[in-house]
């Protein structure tokens, strides 16, 4: 489709939403942006309080060339997936890497 709407062709893609697993989401990301489609990702599952106060849902961007963090749960939690710094975005997600793989040692499911 996004093949087709830069020829032309086809109907038009004027916006891809992306919702999911986070590397899934710098993918559609990715790929999107060399369309010059805009994109953008739903962060809905990393707000915990949904107020601003416990900075849990803080996204790093890049505005006019500045890193920025905006709060999901304040300014989203649908963001331009095009502004997302991802490198600095994604390796939150491996945090608990260590602790996730005793539990399930612990709980017989490794």
């Amino acid at each position: 489709m996004l093949e087709a709407n830069r020829l032309g062709q086809g109907r038009t893609v004027a916006e891809v939403v992306t919702i999911g697993p986070p590397l899934m989401m710098r993918a559609v990301s990715d790929l999107s942006k060399k369309f010059d489609v805009p994109c953008v990702a739903s962060l809905n599952s990393i707000m915990v309080d949904a107020t601003g106060m416990c900075g849990a849902c803080m996204v790093p961007v890049v505005i006019d060339g500045q890193m920025v963090r905006k709060h999901a749960c304040i300014d989203g939690p649908e963001i331009d997936s095009h502004i997302i710094d991802w490198d600095k975005f994604l390796p939150r997600f491996g945090q608990f890497r260590a602790q996730e793989r005793t539990s399930l040692e612990q709980h017989g499911l490794a």
